[in-house]
């Protein structure tokens, strides 16, 4: 599955705010902790600044990877889980990999 581009647009609710407008890619991920091996897609700017997922995985205020259309299969094997949406831990992951 390649990278597909999407913008994110807001709006600051404050005096004086300014549009901010990023272009971002999909990426699709495998991260592995102990138990499991999770395939998703994740969102990431589409390039610069905190554009790989190394960076996203070095952010100290980071504590949870959010994937969309994620597979999860034990690595004893086993049928996967199919979830929409999964939040996994950053400090669980002890492997990650774009695919």
């Amino acid at each position: 599955m390649g990278a597909r581009a999407c913008t994110l647009d807001w709006m600051e609710e404050s005096a004086g705010a300014e549009e901010f407008h990023v272009e971002t890619r999909t990426q699709r991920v495998v991260l592995e902790t102990d138990r499991y091996r999770i395939s998703g897609d994740l969102t990431l700017p589409r390039e610069g600044y905190r554009s790989r997922l190394s960076d996203l995985l070095n952010r100290d205020n980071v504590e949870f990877i959010a994937l969309v259309d994620a597979e999860i299969t034990s690595v004893d094997g086993g049928e996967p889980n199919i979830r929409k949406f999964i939040a996994v831990a950053r400090h669980h992951i002890q492997l990650a990999y774009e695919v």
